[in-house]
């Protein structure tokens, strides 16, 4: 008696792997076009179907899914019939993805589909210090740091920001950003991403300081 329900066992987890497979195999999502590129803060309709083998509506609701503070998708859920008109809305750039899922009790009955929106990054729109000193004293070494911001007003912290002194012999930027002064003169402080620059113009001074000398 065990022997045959050893036997009969395998049997019925290919039945309901078969089942699965069919399942997923009847349905299949439509999207109305192959692949989508909207801007960052615009908004577009995207229409949906899920449909059977004969290419019918398949008479089922399903989940729309965009992706989390990148791309909202409004409403999140189909009608009854499985159709689905959206509204998607770019917040930062990137390839991103809509997501549908059909809504089953379990988890490997849900069949998937996806599309792939591209958002453009935006144009660099302007470049920002963190401070802009008009003097510094000779043989000092002063931190500076920029922010990059986009026509979106997005922090563009993964582009790669140009450091530069127009007067090296004045002063020049270490390897870390750090402008180092070494002799008194004027020098143009420039920051340069892309085709944006942010300038200002620096005197270098005389250092008050005298040496200590410990006896």
């Amino acid at each position: 008696m065990n022997k045959r329900k050893f036997l009969f066992a395998p049997f019925l987890i290919i039945a309901i792997l078969i089942g699965q497979n069919d399942n997923k195999e009847k349905f299949h999502f439509e999207f109305e076009i192959d692949s989508l590129e909207i801007n960052v803060g615009e908004s577009k309709e995207l229409t949906i179907k899920l449909l059977n083998t004969e290419g019918k509506l398949a008479q089922s609701p399903f989940y729309v899914f965009g992706q989390r503070k990148a791309l909202s998708v409004s409403p999140r859920i189909s009608d009854s019939t499985g159709v689905a008109t959206v509204t998607l809305k770019a917040h930062k750039p990137g390839r991103l993805s809509v997501s549908t899922q059909t809504i089953t009790v379990k988890r490997d009955d849900r069949v998937r589909g996806t599309l792939i929106v591209n958002v453009p990054s935006p144009p660099v729109d302007r470049i920002v210090f963190n401070q802009t000193p008009s003097k510094l004293y000779s043989g000092t070494t002063t931190p500076l740091s920029v922010e990059v911001f986009d026509e979106a007003d997005l922090n563009r912290s993964e582009l790669n920001v140009k450091l530069t002194s127009s007067n090296k012999n004045v002063a020049e930027f270490d390897i870390f950003g750090n402008l180092e002064t070494k002799k008194t003169g004027k020098t143009t402080v420039s920051a340069t991403v892309e085709d944006v620059t942010e300038s200002f113009t620096v005197r270098v001074v005389k250092n008050p300081t005298r040496k200590v000398t410990l006896s």
